[in-house]
C-alpha cells in the first residue's frame, strides 16, 4: 500500500492487486478489491435501493452523486464521502450486510457488470479461468 501510485483509482486498485498476486504467487489465486468498498456495487442500482430501503426518493439524491462519475467505482473514497457513508447519509437505517447484498442480488451481475469496469475485468477473468480445461 505504501508504494501505491498517485494515479486514477484503478491504477492503484490493479497496484495492490498484482502485489497481492506476486506475495502469493500460485496461479489459481486471482485478487480483486472492490473500488472502494462492495457499496459501489449497491450504487450500481440507486434505485432498487430504494426499493428495498422503502424510500425511493432518497434514492435520487445518490443517483445524482452516482451520475457526476463515469462508474460507481470512482465515487469518492474519503473517510466522510465513501460511498457507505453516503449511502448512510441517505438511508441511516442501512445495513451493510442486509440491505447491501440484497440490492446486489437484485440489480444481478449484468448491471454491476456494465457500469462496474474493474468488477468487469475480474468477472471476465474468472469465466477465461472456467472455460479452460483442467491442466492438471
Amino acid at each position: 500500500m505504501s508504494d501505491r501510485p498517485h494515479g486514477s483509482p484503478y491504477d492503484r486498485v490493479q497496484h495492490v492487486e498484482t502485489a497481492m498476486a506476486e506475495v502469493v504467487d500460485d496461479p489459481r489465486f486471482l485478487p480483486h478489491l472492490t473500488l472502494h468498498e462492495i457499496e459501489t456495487w449497491v450504487l450500481a442500482d440507486c434505485a432498487r435501493l430504494g426499493e428495498v430501503m422503502g424510500e425511493p426518493t432518497a434514492a435520487a439524491e445518490l443517483l445524482h452523486i452516482v451520475s457526476k462519475e463515469p462508474s460507481p467505482e470512482l465515487v469518492d473514497d474519503g473517510p466522510m464521502t465513501a460511498p457507505s457513508k453516503r449511502i448512510m447519509n441517505s438511508y441511516p437505517s442501512y445495513q451493510k450486510t442486509i440491505h447491501g447484498p440484497l440490492v446486489i442480488a437484485d440489480t444481478g451481475l449484468g448491471s454491476i457488470r456494465r457500469c462496474c469496469p474493474h468488477a468487469d475485468v475480474w468477472l471476465t477473468e474468472i469465466e477465461a479461468r472456467l472455460a479452460k480445461p483442467d491442466d492438471d
